[in-house]
Protein backbone atom coordinates (compact mmCIF):
# COMPACT_ATOMS: atom_id res chain seq x y z
CA UNK A 1 0.00 0.00 0.00
CA UNK A 2 1.35 3.06 -0.89
CA UNK A 3 1.65 6.40 1.63
CA UNK A 4 -1.06 8.06 -0.16
CA UNK A 5 -3.30 4.94 0.29
CA UNK A 6 -1.98 4.81 4.49
CA UNK A 7 -2.98 8.31 4.78
CA UNK A 8 -6.60 8.05 3.35
CA UNK A 9 -7.46 4.91 5.29
CA UNK A 10 -5.73 6.59 8.66
CA UNK A 11 -2.87 3.44 8.78
CA UNK A 12 0.50 3.27 9.80
CA UNK A 13 2.96 1.31 7.17
CA UNK A 14 2.48 -2.50 8.84
CA UNK A 15 -0.54 -1.86 10.43
CA UNK A 16 -3.37 -4.06 9.80
CA UNK A 17 -7.39 -2.61 9.34
CA UNK A 18 -9.55 -3.61 11.99
CA UNK A 19 -12.80 -5.05 10.45
CA UNK A 20 -16.07 -2.90 12.04
CA UNK A 21 -18.19 -4.90 13.88
CA UNK A 22 -22.17 -5.12 14.11
CA UNK A 23 -22.49 -2.01 17.23
CA UNK A 24 -19.34 0.50 14.57
CA UNK A 25 -22.40 0.20 12.18
CA UNK A 26 -24.80 1.88 14.71
CA UNK A 27 -23.03 4.04 16.00
CA UNK A 28 -21.98 5.48 12.48
CA UNK A 29 -25.62 5.00 11.21
CA UNK A 30 -24.77 2.47 8.52
CA UNK A 31 -26.50 -0.45 7.58
CA UNK A 32 -25.73 -3.95 6.01
CA UNK A 33 -26.52 -5.35 2.56
CA UNK A 34 -25.49 -8.84 1.21
CA UNK A 35 -24.73 -9.86 -1.80
CA UNK A 36 -25.42 -13.68 -3.33
CA UNK A 37 -22.52 -13.32 -6.35
CA UNK A 38 -23.01 -16.68 -7.33
CA UNK A 39 -27.60 -15.93 -8.48
CA UNK A 40 -26.91 -12.01 -8.66
CA UNK A 41 -29.38 -11.39 -5.62
CA UNK A 42 -28.36 -8.93 -2.83
CA UNK A 43 -30.94 -7.83 0.19
CA UNK A 44 -30.81 -6.03 3.47
CA UNK A 45 -30.12 -7.06 6.29
CA UNK A 46 -31.62 -6.12 9.94
CA UNK A 47 -28.32 -4.76 11.88
CA UNK A 48 -30.28 -4.29 15.32
CA UNK A 49 -31.86 -8.12 14.94
CA UNK A 50 -27.84 -9.11 14.37
CA UNK A 51 -26.97 -7.61 17.23
CA UNK A 52 -29.96 -8.79 19.12
CA UNK A 53 -28.31 -12.38 18.21
CA UNK A 54 -25.29 -12.61 17.58
CA UNK A 55 -23.93 -9.56 20.30
CA UNK A 56 -22.80 -6.31 19.22
CA UNK A 57 -18.76 -6.97 19.04
CA UNK A 58 -19.36 -9.42 16.24
CA UNK A 59 -17.36 -8.11 13.13
CA UNK A 60 -19.30 -7.80 9.80
CA UNK A 61 -17.01 -9.85 7.43
CA UNK A 62 -18.42 -13.25 10.05
CA UNK A 63 -21.87 -12.20 9.06
CA UNK A 64 -20.90 -13.06 5.43
CA UNK A 65 -20.42 -17.12 6.24
CA UNK A 66 -23.20 -17.33 8.34
CA UNK A 67 -25.77 -15.74 6.10
CA UNK A 68 -27.97 -17.45 4.14
CA UNK A 69 -29.83 -16.93 1.25
CA UNK A 70 -33.85 -17.51 2.09
CA UNK A 71 -34.38 -18.10 -1.67
CA UNK A 72 -32.14 -21.00 -2.72
CA UNK A 73 -30.43 -21.95 0.51
CA UNK A 74 -27.17 -21.16 -0.03
CA UNK A 75 -25.06 -20.19 2.81
CA UNK A 76 -21.65 -18.63 3.33
CA UNK A 77 -19.49 -19.03 0.17
CA UNK A 78 -19.94 -16.16 -2.89
CA UNK A 79 -21.23 -14.27 -0.32
CA UNK A 80 -20.32 -10.45 0.45
CA UNK A 81 -21.59 -8.13 3.22
CA UNK A 82 -20.95 -4.59 2.51
CA UNK A 83 -21.51 -1.89 5.18
CA UNK A 84 -23.47 1.01 3.48
CA UNK A 85 -24.67 4.52 4.38
CA UNK A 86 -28.87 5.02 5.04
Amino acid sequence: MDDDVHAAVGLVEGQQMTPATLDNLIANDNGLRVFHDARGRCAGLNVLALIARYGGGMEVPAIGGRSRCTRCGHKGRDTQVVAVRW
